[in-house]
């Protein structure tokens, strides 16, 4: 009884497989038609970034004290060696003055000597005595100058002035407060010489040259990209956090008035790394396909499906540049997007 049942269940099924394979068949696999349009191909490389300054720099002091005044104020824009911060340097100075002072004295004895031995005969000036005290004096002053010049030049190490005409960005310090050696003070950007910068594998970065068109999309802004051009690739790769290589791309970006550009602000470049010369004939990138040695298309040709050899060029984002002329040709595409195609099977065109 039971193998009664099982044996009319499998035929049922059976029977059901059939009816489906046969709908299938006499109704035929729903496809699109797509046609070839005359465009531009273009294929980028993109990739995220931010807007950074070309001139940005942390400013700190050579040497440790107490800072006697800062003369900034964060948002202000200063110019190009311009004062922006003093140490204590009341110690340092004394020191300087002590050391020009004994330079003075060294220039001082030698005028006196001379004065001393004005009236000498030429032949005693020209003794050897008189050239040997003569030379003692110049060591002394050469020595006493060179002291008091290095001194002078540690009083650099007190003070902190803009490396170029900017923005001051931050400031980390109060007046009164002590400051240690190389730690950063003040921030300093120009922000009118900005670009957006980019990190790419080494993919993507062989792709990528100087003077390359890219287009660049700001998250602060939903109304369109900004124009940039491709100026600065480096020539080492720099290792991330995760051990993964990537090279540095700086990529300049065109200002407009009534859109500011911060620094700061994100976004994501496209750079246009080849670009056919004019419009040609494409299709959709997903329309073409390669079976591992030619590339082809699906035609459709009274219901019936066909396989189509075509040549191609460039091979963009989003469409395929095609040189075999489909003039004529009725190119179709799965509607499911899973490509269940076989050549001569029946097809049904839907909207």
């Amino acid at each position: 009884m039971n193998k009664k049942v099982l044996l009319i269940a499998g035929t049922a099924l059976i029977l059901i497989a059939i009816a489906i394979y046969t709908r299938v068949k006499n109704s035929g696999l729903p496809v699109k038609i797509v046609e070839t349009q005359n465009r531009a191909v273009e294929k980028t490389v993109s990739a995220n970034g931010s807007v950074v300054s070309k001139n940005s720099v942390d400013l700190s002091f050579p040497a440790s004290g107490v800072i006697s005044k800062i003369y900034v104020e964060k948002g202000e824009t200063v110019s190009k060696g311009q004062i922006a911060a003093l140490l204590n340097s009341s110690s340092a100075s004394e020191t300087a003055n002590a050391l020009k002072d004994a330079r003075d004295i060294a220039i001082r004895n030698k005028d006196i000597y001379i004065y001393d031995h004005r009236n000498d005969s030429q032949e005693s000036r020209n003794s050897n005595d008189y050239k040997l005290q003569i030379r003692k004096y110049d060591e002394l002053i050469s020595q006493a100058e060179a002291s008091y010049q290095a001194q002078r030049s540690t009083l650099n190490n007190y003070k902190i002035t803009a490396p170029f005409a900017g923005t001051i960005l931050e400031i980390n310090k109060k007046d009164g407060e002590t400051a240690v050696a190389a730690s950063t003070v003040i921030k300093i950007a120009d922000l009118n010489n900005v670009h957006f910068e980019i990190d790419l594998d080494q993919e993507d970065y062989g792709f990528v040259r100087e003077d390359q068109s890219a287009e660049i999309t700001l998250d602060s802004y939903d109304n369109g990209s900004f124009n940039g051009k491709v100026t600065m690739l480096t020539r080492y790769a720099q290792k991330t956090a995760t051990g993964d290589e990537r090279f540095l791309v700086e990529i300049s970006i065109e200002t407009e008035e009534d859109r500011q550009i911060s620094l700061g602000m994100t976004g994501d470049a496209d750079i246009i790394v080849e670009k056919t010369d004019q419009e040609v004939q494409s299709l959709d990138y997903d329309a073409v396909y390669n079976d591992g040695e030619k590339h082809y298309v699906w035609t459709a040709e009274n219901g019936v499906l066909h396989k189509e050899d075509v040549d191609i060029g460039l091979r963009g984002d989003l469409y395929t540049e095609i040189k075999t002329d489909l003039s004529g040709k009725t190119i179709v595409i799965p509607v499911n997007g899973t490509n269940q195609f076989k050549e001569g099977i029946k097809i049904k065109v839907v909207q």
